[in-house]
């Protein structure tokens, strides 16, 4: 009877799971069977074969289970889960419900759990990079701006490259104590000032523009995810063409103004074109804190700065 059966290579076999996945409708290996909960009945007979490095196993239809493959688990990991063998690695109980989903790897599957399911098995708040407060601060953040502080895990966080859990604590009551503010990227962006933003991007900016990154010369706002955000004093600014006010006669058509959000997206379009951030020429800064760059040296790479910043104005 097997010989009158389909025999499918692996890339067929993948691509039949792929194409049916809409329906949860897949055909699975004995082993692969036993994984899902769903083993080969006694007399159960296979609907097709897969060519196994010359050995024809037998492939048995099985419904309402949903597979991804490892390029996708890697892209939406955050979204899709946490693999049995990554529960299991950080000491954790495995929830007794269903898997949410099955991990295919070199023909293998592999429960998936959602962290909803792995907290509630273990009694924990999980988080990810999605869902994670942002007074919730790792270890290492609260202990480097706060090292006088004894606070008690508010949860766990569960990173991509680690894949390791990481115990959070709640800084908000301390940030409040200090009127610091936490910052998400909506606000940073929303904030358009070039003297104000995460203290590592003042760090990326060139010595060229002369702009003094020294704790002397900064005003701590407030956190990101426990990264200082900072306010440039005028100090910062003595030494460099930055410091000038322009006024509106002073800007020509061709003039750059950006806040130092914007800074980084102009880098990647001039190392895109060969150019580096040094090709911008500081003129000074407006009323509104937005800096002025020149961009007669910068040929047609100027109307794509202009596009760029144009749809991105408020």
């Amino acid at each position: 009877m097997t010989n009158e059966l389909d025999v499918l290579e692996y890339r067929e076999y993948y691509s039949s799971i792929r194409n049916r996945m809409a329906e949860k409708k897949v055909y699975l290996t004995k082993a692969n069977c036993e994984v899902v909960g769903q083993p080969v009945g006694f007399l159960e007979q296979p609907e097709c074969l897969l060519n196994n490095n010359g050995y024809e196993e037998p492939l048995y239809l099985r419904e309402n289970i949903e597979i991804i493959f490892k390029e996708e688990y890697n892209n939406r990991f955050s979204e899709l889960g946490i693999e049995e063998k990554v529960v299991l690695k950080n000491k954790l109980s495995l929830p007794s419900e269903s898997p949410v989903r099955y991990l295919m790897i070199s023909g293998r599957l592999s429960k998936v759990f959602s962290l909803e399911q792995i907290g509630n098995a273990n009694s924990l708040n999980i988080y990810n990079e999605l869902n994670l407060p942002d007074s919730f601060w790792k270890q290492y953040q609260v202990e480097k701006r706060f090292p006088e502080l004894s606070l008690q895990p508010s949860g766990f966080y569960f990173g991509r490259v680690q894949q390791e859990l990481e115990p959070v604590f709640d800084v908000s009551g301390v940030l409040h104590e200090k009127q610091l503010m936490t910052y998400t990227d909506k606000e940073l962006y929303r904030i358009r000032s070039f003297l104000i933003g995460k203290l590592y991007d003042f760090d990326s900016l060139p010595q060229s523009w002369r702009i003094k990154i020294e704790p002397d010369h900064m005003e701590e706002l407030g956190y990101y995810g426990g990264m200082p955000v900072v306010k440039l004093l005028p100090s910062a600014l003595t030494d460099s063409p930055l410091s000038t006010i322009l006024d509106k006669t002073e800007i020509e058509y061709d003039d750059i103004l950006c806040s130092l959000w914007d800074v980084e997206t102009l880098r990647i379009i001039l190392n895109a074109n060969n150019r580096k951030i040094t090709a911008l020429i500081p003129k000074g800064m407006t009323e509104d804190e937005l800096a002025v760059f020149s961009t007669h040296q910068l040929g047609g790479l100027k109307e794509r700065f202009h596009v760029y910043l144009a749809c991105n104005k408020f």
